[in-house]
């Protein structure tokens, strides 16, 4: 048996061929399935749950993101950067979550069991700061 998936935005079309099995003789027909082979199933996708998460930077500037749970956190990171590109220059800081969690841009808030309305800080990178002497 053969599954072939096909996928609109909410429902799931899988269509089952049978395929016949080699013959004792060991060939195989090179043909396609025959469509009395065919049968076709349709299942409704889960609906994925969207989270709006908010960026907050050490200027008090903000920026929001509604995003599915399975979206790559990268969309979130340029809302950020393109809300505050007159300040702060693209990929020059560290976006954190509950003051100890890293993130990255092809995580997703599933992974890290973000919820609907966490906030994110970002944390610009410092140059310097030896002494001098």
């Amino acid at each position: 048996m053969k599954f072939v998936v096909h996928s609109s935005s909410k429902l799931l079309k899988v269509t089952i061929l049978k395929v016949a099995c080699a013959s004792s003789a060991g060939h195989r027909s090179m043909s396609p399935p025959r469509q009395e082979n065919r049968r076709q199933v349709i299942v409704k996708a889960e609906p994925v749950p969207s989270i709006t998460l908010k960026v907050l930077d050490q200027q008090s500037r903000r920026a929001f993101h509604t995003m599915r749970m399975n979206d790559r956190l990268q969309g979130v990171m340029d809302a950020y950067y393109k809300k505050v590109s007159d300040d702060v220059t693209y990929g020059t800081g560290i976006f954190m979550f509950d003051g100890s969690v890293r993130l990255r841009g092809c995580n997703t808030p599933a992974e890290l069991d973000l919820n609907d309305g966490d906030q994110i800080e970002f944390f610009e990178s410092m140059i310097g700061g030896g002494c001098m002497g």
